[in-house]
């Protein structure tokens, strides 16, 4: 795979301190056999933190982020709760117009806990490889869909990256 990190850094570049991602994440789980909904979500920054030199230059997070949300068991309501785990590392890559984008890596997993009345029951945890590719420039995004049909589970993920520096 193509970088640009030797290229870049041997011209001067540097990641910028305090580059975050900002994500939002809805996940649904659904049983209609057993009249059974799950709705969490979770809104969340990680901080990007600067690895690497010459040509293994890159950002990583190893973060956590709470996930809430509520649902019902047949007639019964509760609330739900549990976490994002991410293990990413992001590489620069190059775009279109030779401009440099952000492959991110790694690690996603899911995991959600309901709370009584109706039970203290799990769920589904859920593991995701990562693979998104954000353009390297404040506001760039990526957004998808997903659906899990064998397990009842879908969602919305969109990650938005935030450089401080940039002009």
């Amino acid at each position: 795979m193509d970088t640009f990190s030797a290229e870049m850094v041997s011209e001067g570049f540097e990641f910028c301190p305090g580059t975050y991602l900002e994500i939002s994440v809805v996940q649904i789980h659904e049983n209609p056999q057993f009249n059974f909904l799950n709705k969490v979500t979770s809104v969340g920054e990680l901080e990007l933190e600067i690895f690497g030199s010459d040509q293994h230059i890159g950002l990583r997070t190893e973060s956590q982020l709470p996930l809430e949300g509520e649902g019902r068991a047949g007639v019964c309501q509760f609330t739900s709760s549990g976490f994002i785990d991410l293990d990413i590392i992001g590489r620069l890559i190059p775009g279109e117009n030779n401009q440099p984008n952000l492959l991110f890596f790694g690690q996603c997993d899911t995991s959600v806990q309901s709370k009584p009345p109706c039970g203290d029951f799990g769920m589904i945890p859920l593991e995701k490889k990562i693979h998104v590719v954000i353009p390297y420039k404040d506001g760039g995004s990526f957004e998808w869909d997903w659906k899990n049909q064998n397990v009842g589970v879908s969602g919305s993920s969109k990650w938005t990256l935030h450089i401080p520096c940039d002009n």
